[in-house]
């Protein structure tokens, strides 16, 4: 994708205070003159998931300092501007707990849908849209069914946020896995220290999870702490027969142990299959009504075309079947 930074004018070095002649300026060119400094970028691409009418924004950072000084509008409204014409609709995935999400919901963008996130964290993943261009009400809504990508490389399932559910309230469902598929998230091959060692009905040991806590001992008060043994002088034979065991180990095959840990997790096809139809169904009704969806952006960022861009973009006028007849005859 396309990295976009903001550059300004660096603080002056008496009083704090900006130059007076401070401006600023986004560019692809990371390089910045003495007297500026970068305040934020941001990572975007105007073609998301193969379709030419959908861009994304992978990732937005601004300097703590320059936070609510309009940076982070203007870097999205400069991704706008030199987007496609094609693309008429950006996107981008914000975790559930953190205040970024007001951010997008400030821009005019709009949460259609979430997913849930990484197993280890328990986030869900919130879905925003944003329309690129002005008094546009025409482009229809859409949203991935599935994804398969990202840092987690797991399969998981896209569902719209219901009608009159806020996104902070919302909570990704659990979904069954297809047998045979193990997530590194889910279970290990020996057991971790410290976790309680689960058995089935059987009796026999089940592989330890990662998400048990660790059962930790209590000591009462008054209690006298555990003994343990203390040996001065040289090791027994037992020590050192211990210590020539561990060596003659095998080594640990790195190989063997990175395939089992990225054990791939795959959603069931008949789900991801009701899930698609999910989807059509929702966004039909969805686009079908234009004001189901209302922005509550504070800050204007969609691309306006000037007179020169809009006449260019305008169809070329064809000329008249009398014309290019006589035309032709002429030239004959």
């Amino acid at each position: 994708g396309a990295v976009l930074v903001a550059v300004g004018a660096r603080p002056a070095s008496r009083g704090g205070e900006a130059a007076s002649d401070s401006t600023l300026r986004v560019d692809r060119d990371a390089g910045v003159a003495a007297t500026e400094e970068k305040l934020g970028y941001i990572i975007s691409r105007d073609r998301y998931l193969k379709r030419d009418e959908l861009g994304v924004i992978y990732q937005l950072c601004v300097a703590p300092g320059t936070q609510r000084k309009l940076v982070g509008a203007s870097l999205v409204a400069e991704v706008f501007r030199r987007s496609a014409y094609g693309c008429k609709l950006y996107c981008c995935w914000c975790a559930q707990d953190i205040a970024a999400n007001y951010f997008w919901e400030s821009l005019g963008f709009v949460p259609i849908a979430f997913r849930a996130g990484s197993t280890k964290k328990s986030r869900v993943h919130i879905f925003w849209q944003r329309r690129v261009h002005v008094d546009d009400v025409t482009t229809p809504w859409w949203y991935p069914c599935a994804t398969n990508g990202g840092a987690i490389r797991e399969d998981r399932l896209v569902f719209p946020i219901p009608p009159g559910v806020h996104w902070k309230d919302v909570c990704a469902p659990v979904l069954s896995k297809i047998e045979g598929v193990v997530s590194k998230s889910d279970e290990v091959d020996h057991p971790i220290s410290g976790y309680p060692q689960m058995k089935d009905e059987t009796g026999e040991k089940l592989p330890a999870r990662r998400d048990q806590k660790p059962v930790v001992k209590q000591k009462r008060a008054g209690e006298a702490p555990t003994p343990r043994r203390v040996q001065f002088g040289a090791p027994s034979a037992q020590a050192l027969a211990m210590v020539e065991k561990s060596k003659k180990k095998p080594p640990f095959d790195k190989a063997q142990g990175r395939s089992q840990k990225r054990a791939k997790v795959k959603n069931d096809p008949a789900l991801v299959a009701k899930a698609r139809e999910l989807r059509d169904r929702w966004m039909d009704q969805l686009n079908a009504h234009p004001g189901a969806l209302l922005a509550l952006g504070k800050y204007e960022v969609a691309r306006q075309l000037t007179t020169e861009a809009a006449r260019a973009a305008e169809p070329m006028a064809l000329l008249e079947p009398a014309k290019v007849l006589d035309a032709s005859a002429r030239a004959a």
